[in-house]
């Protein structure tokens, strides 16, 4: 379900809104490397966004010595070399990073373009109405607290974590629940997608591929095909390959 529009005029051009999506998508097409290889990419997370291991440790996976690099080592289960190898090439690319600021910068970073298309759609259709009826001051401090809030809560699950967490899906969040507390019986228009889920014995995915059966390292099951993502961060031709996901919200 996909929300397109609501019958809820506004007061006034809710201008904060439009300013928080222009910069977002500044952010993503002219800061990000979007348009970059993977490891390019990648890298760049590792250097700007949130990560929760260095926010519960107030420091970088750069300065973390020893034990940033087992950090390292068991979020992506990478060995130590592959490890230190990550770190050599933060304290490269990335020596002044502040792990402080990145709470803030993670709200404006997107892991691509359905992930930032989808945020915005929200924050547009939703925003607007909550910057009129709250104001912009209390808008914009809704939306930084509610930012903040989930990453604390991200840093509660799993505190240790050395994945860059990017994206500003807890602050629309905020926005969605002020919404839905002001304006409880709005009507809201929404693209419903259908779409039909049909059983069977299959061939469950693994890391590097669809289905190849007669391998050992496949499991059958019945149902749905499922997957299971290669967590891959290429960090450059010459460098080794750690596999790594980025956590979007």
């Amino acid at each position: 379900m996909i929300p397109i529009r609501d019958i809820n005029p506004t007061t006034r051009t809710a201008w904060l809104t439009l300013a928080i999506i222009a910069a977002n998508v500044a952010v993503f097409l002219l800061w990000e490397p979007t348009f970059a290889d993977q490891g390019t990419q990648q890298t760049f997370l590792f250097c700007n966004a949130e990560i929760p291991y260095e926010v519960t440790h107030q420091t970088t996976l750069a300065d973390g010595g020893t034990e940033a690099v087992r950090a390292i080592e068991d979020t992506f289960d990478a060995g130590a070399p592959t490890a230190s190898a990550l770190q050599d090439l933060l304290r490269e690319r990335c020596p002044d990073k502040s792990w402080l600021a990145s709470i803030f910068v993670s709200m404006f970073l997107h892991g691509g373009f359905l992930h930032i298309a989808g945020n915005m759609l929200f924050l547009w259709i939703f925003g607007n109405n909550v910057e009129d009826r709250l104001g912009r001051i209390r808008f914009i401090l809704l939306y930084v607290l509610g930012g903040s809030a989930a990453s604390g809560l991200q840093l509660a699950f799993d505190p240790n974590a050395a994945v860059p967490n990017v994206g500003a899906s807890g602050a629309i969040a905020a926005i969605l629940g002020a919404y839905l507390i002001l304006f409880p019986r709005a009507r809201i228009h929404t693209l419903l997608i259908f779409f039909f889920i049909t059983t069977g014995r299959t061939w469950a995915a693994s890391s590097s591929g669809w289905g190849r059966r007669g391998s050992s390292s496949d499991r059958r099951c019945d149902g749905i095909r499922t997957f299971r993502p290669s967590r891959r961060l290429l960090i450059g031709t010459d460098r080794p390959s750690l596999y790594a996901t980025t956590a979007r919200r």
